[in-house]
């Protein structure tokens, strides 16, 4: 029981993560957009 609970922890956290790591590469790509727009 406890090992279950552990993966399904490990597994939201995963998918956390890469809503992050996805956010993040949003937030790179408007950024380069402005830059360029300006630059």
């Amino acid at each position: 029981m406890w090992r279950r609970a552990g993966n399904v922890l490990n597994l939201s956290l995963a998918n956390s993560l890469k809503g992050n790591e996805k956010w993040q590469n949003k937030r790179r790509i408007i950024y380069l957009l402005s830059e360029i727009k300006n630059g």
